[in-house]
């Protein structure tokens, strides 16, 4: 006798399609919990609450795209290097994954370069890993460039954009 899944649920059953609306914001501290991604993250509880206090202080930001209450994507922004004057550092750029791919890390990007742009940056840098190769187009086609390749690195791959004023 054939069971329930070789008869009827052999083939997808349907499909959804569905919108989502999300706001693209700073962190709030009930955001906090929310970031660790349903215990994905947990292990980065103390980073996450070093980064928020940063935030609170003026020396980072902490950009979220929030949907029903839940960060589903983030760019966490350093504004204080020293080695490089009015050049923010973007890092721990990512989309919730069951999301990704949807246009919404473009959108977060966009945002993060915005916001920059109008403290007064005149640069952003980020780094990514370079066997990565999704991430290393998806900086390459909004006008990112490679730069520094450091010799002693065959891990990071190095980004920077400059920023015109608008």
């Amino acid at each position: 006798m054939a069971t329930l899944e070789e008869t009827a649920y052999a083939e997808p059953i349907g499909k959804i399609d569905a919108v989502i609306t999300a706001e693209i914001r700073l962190c709030r501290e009930s955001d906090l919990s929310g970031l660790e991604w349903m215990g994905l993250y947990a292990q980065h509880r103390g980073v996450i609450r070093q980064t928020f206090e940063a935030q609170q202080r003026g020396d980072a930001l902490m950009l979220l795209a929030v949907s029903a209450e839940f960060p589903i994507a983030q760019i966490w922004i350093d504004l204080k290097r020293t080695d490089c004057p009015r050049t923010a550092e973007f890092w721990a750029i990512r989309t919730f994954w069951p999301l990704q791919g949807r246009g919404i890390g473009r959108r977060m990007l966009w945002a993060a370069e915005k916001v920059i742009r109008n403290l007064g940056y005149v640069r952003a840098e980020l780094e990514v890993e370079r066997t990565n190769k999704g991430a290393v187009r998806f900086y390459q086609n909004p006008g990112w460039i490679r730069f520094e390749n450091d010799p002693m690195s065959d891990v990071k791959l190095r980004f920077a954009k400059c920023l015109q004023p608008k």
